[in-house]
């Protein structure tokens, strides 16, 4: 199997780049290090692209996060795009600034 070192998705081994990213997959990712701290979801939002978008404007405003995508297979195990209906993805933020992130989501959300 590869894996999207970007978007960090996985597809069978017949694909040699991620669809959504356009980058080179590679074997295996390395682990994420995330901090000792208590994290929650915000609402889920329709693909790993928006919620890629989220993240970068969360980060700017000084936000940690990640992305949890919730994605589905399609009919040969290749996952599906992004784009496709039924594919949405959760950011995950520390407890201590869900308020905060929560209105910055709500802002974009309302313009996408």
């Amino acid at each position: 199997m590869g894996f999207c070192p970007s978007c960090r998705m996985e597809y069978i081994p017949e694909v040699k780049e991620c669809p959504d990213c356009h980058e080179k997959l590679v074997e295996s990712l390395p682990e994420i290090e995330l901090p000792d701290m208590e994290w929650t979801a915000l609402p889920s939002v329709p693909g790993v692209v928006y919620a890629q978008m989220i993240k970068e404007a969360l980060e700017q405003n000084g936000i940690p996060s990640y992305v949890q995508s919730l994605w589905l297979s399609g009919g040969l195990g290749v996952v599906t795009s992004t784009s496709m209906p039924g594919v949405s993805a959760k950011i995950m933020v520390p407890k201590a600034d869900y308020k905060r992130a929560l209105e910055i989501q709500e802002g974009m959300v309302d313009h996408m």
